[in-house]
């Protein structure tokens, strides 16, 4: 299985894929950038607008789903593998993939649904638009539920000493009564919950590198100097650094896996302005939150093999005393905002399968077991798991917007 998913996400397939962004860019004719100022005044009144899957729950929901764990751990394990200079390559990524982003919401507010409705009606198989949403359906207890209660776990058990069993319980009663509260308005909850979590993220995060901007700075420097030394890719980790960053700039925003337009196909705005909105959420995701923690971990200046253990030493040298207590707080809201999201995600799936009101039911208390569960299962296998069904899903998908797009 870990061959397997290796041999899948290897770098010839990320360099396919980044060409495969920039064709995107070109059959737009770079849209994305052209339109992008204009784009932030539609947003602005989106995130003022209320009511049942408007704009701003959707950005909210998609946001609070993507983001999860992986703008932490996953940005300090790129930079564990592949080094400072990965941060960089992330952030040239995270501009790339926007392309695919706006390709696959763009289409799915075109067709009146997420990429299973086109996938339906672009190829007249009913069949693989079930095979392909049976995939996101399973990614989203992989990637919502087990890898995020695992990790979170984990950490609690690090920093606290709390039994990974009582955390896991913990985080299966938070989701599954606020769930059951208020089952048909979930997407309430991010809807709060989100831009609070970013806003306190940010705040900290932008405070502590103008409080230590001489250090933010040289940071700054020693990151793009590592991302552009010919002698690291003569007799270094320069390849390990861009493979790296590149896959982190892909994966932290799932731009391509189909999972965001499953929230963008009921958007009540143009095609092209709904893309515009996704695109928002990959620069803020990758371009902002990912780059940002990448450069704190730069300046803390320690390091260590594991990758929670490196965040944790990293913000206590930075915020001695209370840098701790604060990732532990992060990981809590980003851990519930991203099983709330999947949730969501996976709720229309089941929806797009069948009406029934059972189905969700059951969905819902196999997705609350997951929670529990997930603190058994050795996280590198939930990750290669997850990296097979995130390939399946990106090719058929992207197959798919290049058959519409022709």
């Amino acid at each position: 299985m870990i061959e397997l998913a290796n041999l899948i996400w290897n770098p010839i397939i990320l360099v396919v894929l980044f060409f495969v962004c920039l064709t995107f860019h070109f059959k737009e004719k770079g849209i994305i950038f052209t339109s992008y100022l204009s784009s932030l005044k539609y947003l602005r009144e989106c995130l003022q607008a209320n009511g049942d899957y408007s704009t701003k729950q959707i950005i909210m929901n998609s946001l609070g789903a993507v983001m999860g764990l992986g703008n932490i751990i996953g940005v300090a394990t790129a930079i564990i593998m592949g080094g400072a200079g990965a941060i960089f390559y992330m952030f040239i990524s995270g501009m790339i993939v926007t392309s695919l982003k706006y390709a696959e919401i763009k289409c799915s507010v075109r067709f009146h649904g997420g990429s299973p409705k086109y996938i339906k009606d672009v190829f007249h198989s009913r069949l693989l638009s079930y095979i392909y949403t049976l995939i996101l359906l399973f990614s989203s207890m992989i990637m919502g539920t087990a890898i995020v209660s695992k990790t979170t776990s984990d950490l609690l058990y690090i920093t606290l000493n709390v039994p990974i069993i009582i955390s896991s319980i913990a985080l299966f009663l938070v989701i599954f009564i606020s769930i059951m509260i208020n089952y048909r308005k979930v997407m309430e909850y991010n809807e709060i919950l989100v831009p609070y979590m970013i806003g306190l993220f940010s705040i900290v995060s932008i405070g502590l590198c103008i409080f230590k901007f001489p250090l933010f700075y040289n940071s700054l420097k020693f990151i793009i100097s590592e991302a552009l030394n010919i002698n690291a890719f003569i007799y270094g980790n320069g390849y390990a650094m861009i493979r790296y960053g590149i896959a982190r700039g892909f994966f932290s925003n799932e731009a391509g896996f189909g999972t965001s337009t499953m929230l963008h196909g009921h958007s009540k705005l143009t095609p092209h302005q709904e893309a515009m909105v996704g695109v928002h959420e990959v620069l803020i995701d990758t371009n902002f939150m990912c780059v940002l923690v990448g450069i704190i971990l730069v300046m803390s200046n320690v390091y260590h093999e594991n990758a929670v253990m490196y965040v944790l030493l990293a913000f206590h040298k930075l915020m001695p005393h209370i840098g701790i207590p604060f990732i532990v707080l992060m990981v809590l809201f980003f851990g519930v905002a991203a099983m709330l999201g999947w949730y969501v995600i996976g709720k229309e799936c089941v929806m797009f399968l069948s009406k029934r009101k059972v189905f969700e039911i059951l969905y819902l208390l196999i997705y609350a077991v997951c929670i529990i569960s997930a603190g058994i299962f050795n996280l590198e296998y939930i990750f290669k798991y997850s990296d097979l069904c995130n390939a399946v899903l990106l090719w058929i998908n992207v197959i798919v917007l290049f058959k519409i797009y022709k």
